[in-house]
């Protein structure tokens, strides 16, 4: 109730303040044409900057336009917008389940997340806390999404994607913002200043406020999940020279969730959950040349958890080296040196019993990369050929190779290819799990086989064509080979000792293989000047076989906990300059529910979701929006891992204010 009376104060503020002052003028963020989206220079695919066109990869980006027309606000819900991409809303643990190309779970595990260089997967259970994660949306500069492996660059765990989420330099936030935004479901409010200390030194300090009511869950306990998040940070660039450039930067946030389900037993009133981190990141750029730049970049990360079954502390110091230059006319080659220490605490706060063992662990990943950019027909004709090599505390030794091969015949148009080896290293939990039981009549006893990592061979297929400047298309076809998924056996019930109890034993252990066939089109249609369309389809097939007995999912349960069937269209149009009418559709396909301790959840059908909002812009550097999030489908289900963390994606009503001064 703060949140809003603090948020109603500022957009009533905001509105009086337009209308009586001058503010300075803007960019417009909506304007981009098709030859100018496929001209965004993009750094996921190669560590370099290039064209999104020119990269031998499915890419997508996610710019200002994409996130201010949208009208969401959340960086997982922004997500949706990318090709294939599978979003679930409604998990009180997580916030949302992100991935891509198959395999959704409670904490999907082989996606790859950043925010300006730092990685945000979590090691315990090889996923991302994505209700920790968050910024000023205003000062995003844009969110690239690689769709499909990108290990041969960044490593271990960027199996199905990786994300990447870049911010905007101190230089581009000048100046004071207030952003603000009153909805039905959620509320926040950001503040943010941008100053210089010198001519070669600019700066920003931000300051942000979340709160999330309750989802209406598949029972009264699940409607006891909103939580409260608040952040804040800095950033610092100062340009040593024309060539080099030093960037410090930090965060700290802290959330508080109320749940009312502590280890299926009903708390009316539990609220001690919490999330909570800091960290740290340096980096300094050398740039010599287009061709030529090197980076050292160095960060410490501290993570703390409490929900009704865990307690974990993480601490991470990461090392980073690259350095990238022209070995010849043909060659671009692309190297880097990495080194990440990380010590973690794991308890079980509402259960008496151990969960992993050691409670304590050190683990250490260090790494090396190249990659060569081959120039087989000038303008026309790349080889890129690459490996990452790692050495990790779980499985040892790792390589994960690449090799991509990019045509382009004209400026419009480019069709590639790309063959890819990448792993997904066993998470925490499944490389040391010792939970014990013992309760007086049963007892569930949960280890680990200590399993291989995952292996994906991938293979893939993309061709993008600029018709004209009214009309782009971009396809991408792919078939993934996964050996050594890792899975839940049960390997022995019945009873034990005297007196006797029924004992259940489950490993952790390499147990699945499968395939996966898919395709991708994105489309984007600039009717006239005053209208613009986007859309794309996505069409997945899983097969997934056991490789071992007494699986506690079974096949079936993977094949369908990803939907076949994906579509969204979104169409922008400009009533006025200063007035734009955004209205977006999104369709996704049945889905088993995925997979929860190892079981199936329940199906979740498919639905429709309908989004619209009006954006008024009465001055430049002020821009008012009004929507409706959710509708057609106004309660449905998203992710239902089980009654206790399920919850409904509700549809909603908001006002935002952003001001630029």
């Amino acid at each position: 109730m703060v949140l809003r009376s603090i948020s109603s104060c500022v957009v009533g503020g905001a509105l009086a303040l337009a209308a009586a002052t001058a503010l300075g003028a803007d960019e417009d963020l909506t304007a981009l044409s098709i030859e100018d989206l496929m001209n965004v220079e993009v750094t996921s695919v190669s560590k370099s900057s290039q064209r999104v066109a020119d990269a031998p990869a499915a890419i997508s980006v996610i710019t200002q336009e994409d996130i201010a027309r949208s009208g969401l606000h959340d960086i997982p819900e922004m997500l949706r917008l990318v090709p294939g991409m599978f979003v679930q809303r409604g998990n009180h643990l997580t916030g949302w389940s992100v991935t891509s190309r198959g395999f959704a779970d409670q904490f999907a595990n082989k996606l790859l997340v950043l925010q300006d260089g730092r990685t945000l997967y979590t090691p315990y259970f090889s996923g991302v806390y994505w209700n920790t994660v968050d910024y000023p949306i205003a000062d995003l500069d844009r969110i690239e999404v690689i769709r499909g492996p990108g290990a041969s660059l960044w490593g271990s765990n960027a199996v199905n994607g990786v994300i990447n989420i870049t911010t905007k330099t101190a230089k581009e936030t000048q100046g004071g913002l207030i952003e603000s935004r009153i909805g039905t479901g959620s509320s926040d409010l950001a503040l943010r200043y941008g100053g210089q200390l010198d001519d070669q030194t600019h700066y920003r300090v931000y300051m942000k406020g979340r709160a999330f009511d309750d989802l209406q869950g598949l029972n009264e306990v699940g409607d006891q999940n909103q939580w409260q998040h608040s952040r804040g940070g800095f950033r610092v660039d100062h340009a040593i020279d024309e060539k080099n450039m030093f960037t410090i930067q930090g965060d700290a946030y802290y959330q508080s969730m109320s749940n009312g389900v502590t280890v299926g037993i009903v708390e009316p009133g539990y609220t001690h959950d919490y999330h909570s981190g800091a960290n740290l990141l340096a980096r300094l750029t050398h740039v010599e040349s287009k061709s030529s730049e090197t980076s050292l970049q160095m960060y410490y990360d501290r993570v703390n958890l409490r929900d009704p079954h865990l307690e974990y502390h993480l601490d991470t110091i990461d090392f980073d080296f690259q350095q990238r230059f022209a070995a010849s006319s043909r060659h671009d080659l692309t190297y880097g040196l990495g080194l990440r220490f990380q010590y973690d605490t794991v308890g079980s706060e509402r259960l008496d019993i151990p969960m992993v063992d050691p409670d304590s662990r050190t683990t250490y990943l260090a790494s090396a990369f190249i990659q060569d950019t081959i120039t087989l027909a000038p303008d026309r004709l790349k080889l890129v050929l690459g490996s990452k090599f790692e050495m990790n505390s779980f499985t040892g030794f790792e390589i994960q190779p690449s090799g991509r091969l990019i045509w382009t015949p004209d400026e419009k148009t480019s069709l590639w290819g790309a063959i890819s080896r990448s792993v997904r290293t066993p998470g925490r939990w499944q490389e040391d799990s010792n939970l014990q039981d013992s309760s007086p009549a049963a007892s569930i006893v949960i280890t680990s086989a200590h399993p291989d990592s995952e292996i994906l061979w991938a293979h893939e297929l993309g061709y993008r064509h600029e018709f004209n400047k009214s009309f782009s298309l971009d396809i991408t076809g792919f078939y993934n080979n996964y050996d050594k998924l890792i899975g839940e056996q049960t390997t022995s019930a019945g009873l034990e000792g005297a007196p006797p109890r029924f004992v259940v034993r489950n490993q952790f252990a390499n147990a699945q293989h499968a395939e996966v066939f898919g395709a991708e089109v994105a489309a984007i249609w600039q009717v006239n000047e005053r209208w613009k369309l986007r859309g794309s389809y996505s069409h997945l097939l899983a097969y997934v076989h056991n490789d071992l007995d007494n699986l506690g999912a079974s096949d079936a349960d993977m094949e369908q906990s990803y939907p076949q069937h994906q579509f969204q269209i979104h169409s922008y149009f400009d009533i006025t300059k200063t007035l734009k009418l955004n209205t977006s559709l999104y369709f996704v396909d049945a889905t088993g529910g995925g997979t929860i301790a190892g079981s199936p959840g329940p199906e979740i059908n498919s639905y429709y979701r309908g989004d619209i909002n009006v954006m008024w812009q009465p001055q430049p550097g002020l821009d008012v929006s009004v929507g409706v999030q959710g509708a057609f489908d106004a309660n449905h289900l998203e992710a239902p891992y089980n009654s206790g963390t399920s919850a409904e994606a509700n549809s909603s009503a908001y006002a935002q204010v952003t001001w630029k001064f």
